[in-house]
């Protein structure tokens, strides 16, 4: 009871930070002339948090509306709502944002394919994504162009997509000859789809064709950014002098004919509309695109709506 308490190192050991990995799966990868009824099983390296897994989850073709997860420890069944179609070439990806139970990420995107047939695609397109933030797990959809469709990716899922790595790294595998239009998205509700306005975006300068003789395209590359969907307008105007009015818009505005400014400012009367004085030049200010500088007549002591 009066002995001093044993010195001993702290339990546990050191912090596990090795990325959780596929040990096991099928159909096996490559596989061929796979059954139409086969349900897909997963073998992870540890225990998964299981929502991240799922949301991290994509099979092209999408073979049915709905997809079940079932998972026992580190084994995970998946079944769909309906079989799979003869004869077509199936991919399968687990993004970079699964995660094991200390949070920590696949290293990159899994990926394999199999086939109901009795051969698979072999296409490849990979590239880079850009951004100022990180761009781990940011998705990159590709929408085969039939019939000179015009597709939308915020009303329609794609025919094949993967994400990107945390060095914005992505690679799309096993893809059917054909015409191509890509997008990159940062699809922070995870429904797949593109939010104007809220998700980060990302375009090819033009579209890609996978053919039989050329399968792998190379250096595919998307800049993100936010589209803008709020209107300029007018956050402030006002007088410096009586021959000077300064106007500030909620955001810079770009240049345009100051030969002319009335074709863009009208300043007339509070009290009587009809009665307007003459804006004889305007200019940007040099140092604030949001401000324009106006320059009127002489102005009355009265007010004035611009």
């Amino acid at each position: 009871l009066i002995s001093c308490a044993k010195q001993m190192p702290p339990r546990g050991g050191p912090e596990d930070k090795t990325p959780p990995s596929v040990v096991a799966i099928s159909p096996s990868p490559g596989a061929l002339n796979v059954p139409t009824d086969s349900k897909i099983e997963i073998v992870f390296s540890e225990r998964m948090q299981r929502k991240t897994v799922e949301d991290a989850f994509f099979i092209s073709p999408l073979p049915g509306e709905e997809i079940f997860f079932h998972w026992r420890g580190k084994k995970l069944k998946i079944e769909f709502s309906d079989t799979l179609k003869k004869n077509r070439t199936y991919v399968m990806t687990i993004g970079t944002k699964a995660s094991d139970l200390r949070n920590n990420r696949l290293e990159n995107s899994f990926s394999l394919a199999f086939s109901t047939g009795s051969k698979i695609d072999d296409g490849k397109i990979s590239g880079m994504v850009y951004s100022t933030s990180n761009v781990e797990g940011t998705l990159v959809c590709a929408y085969q162009l039939d019939d000179g469709n015009d597709p939308d990716p915020r009303t329609i899922l794609a025919d094949y997509y993967t994400q990107c790595n945390n060095k914005g790294q992505y690679e799309l595998i096993h893809i059917a000859p054909g015409k191509y239009r890509l997008f990159a998205i940062m699809d922070k509700d995870e429904d797949r789809k593109y939010t104007r306005g809220f998700e980060a975006i990302g375009v090819t300068v033009s579209d890609v064709v996978i053919k039989q003789t050329d399968q792998t395209i190379e250096n595919i590359n998307f800049q993100l950014s936010v589209e803008d969907t709020v209107l300029p307008y007018i956050k402030s105007a006002y007088a410096i002098d009586c021959f000077k009015v300064d106007v500030r818009f909620n955001e810079p505005v770009q240049p345009f004919n100051y030969d002319d400014p009335e074709l863009y400012f009208t300043i007339s009367e509070e009290n009587q509309p009809t009665k307007k004085i003459k804006v004889n030049s305007c200019y940007h200010d040099s140092k604030d695109l949001s401000t324009i500088h106006l320059m009127t007549e002489k102005q009355k002591e009265t007010s004035y709506l611009i």
